[in-house]
């Protein structure tokens, strides 16, 4: 085992989420034969990197199958990092000593995905960044979210019945 793939970190974000914890894959860790997860027809093989993260907009856990640059190959989601690596283990027998916490906070992976995209952009009234919602229309210097436009919209509907 070559002390560069030990050390191999990955970013603190993959697929827009925070890596919690990711395992490096060498040759102490077997392999069943089956990982049950197809990209387009075939089923993936054998793979160097694990992580397993959790979305920055809710509590999904998504068990990553990385390439040896942290490139994500596939993904499946959990509702836990347990099951997550329960279904790694399976997979990847002697995968569980090979776990490295990652130690990256909430706005660690925040603020590494709008670096990434290059946004400084947020909502003008709530302050959400474009990752945690669905639409940010932007005018001129004012930015509303979609989430801000359906409380609006809300507020509009019950003073009109109030009328």
């Amino acid at each position: 085992m070559a002390l560069e793939h030990v050390t191999t970190k990955p970013p603190p974000v993959l697929a827009s989420a925070r890596v919690l914890e990711y395992a490096v894959i060498d040759d102490s860790v077997g392999y069943s034969g089956k990982s049950f997860v197809f990209v387009g027809d075939r089923e993936l093989g054998r793979v160097p990197r694990l992580a397993v993260c959790q979305a920055l907009d809710s509590q999904e856990v998504l068990l990553l199958y990385c390439n040896a640059d942290w490139g994500v190959v596939a993904s499946a989601g959990y509702d836990s990092a347990t099951r997550a690596k329960a279904r790694a283990e399976r997979t990847y027998p002697g995968v569980s000593r090979c776990w490295v916490d990652a130690g990256v906070s909430r706005e660690e992976a925040a603020a590494a995905v709008s670096k990434q995209d290059g946004s400084t952009l947020s909502c003008s009234f709530c302050g959400r960044k474009p990752e945690q919602v669905r639409n940010l229309i932007v005018q001129g210097d004012s930015r509303i979210c979609n989430i801000c436009v359906a409380k609006f919209t809300r507020a509009l509907a019950a003073e009109r019945e109030g009328q």
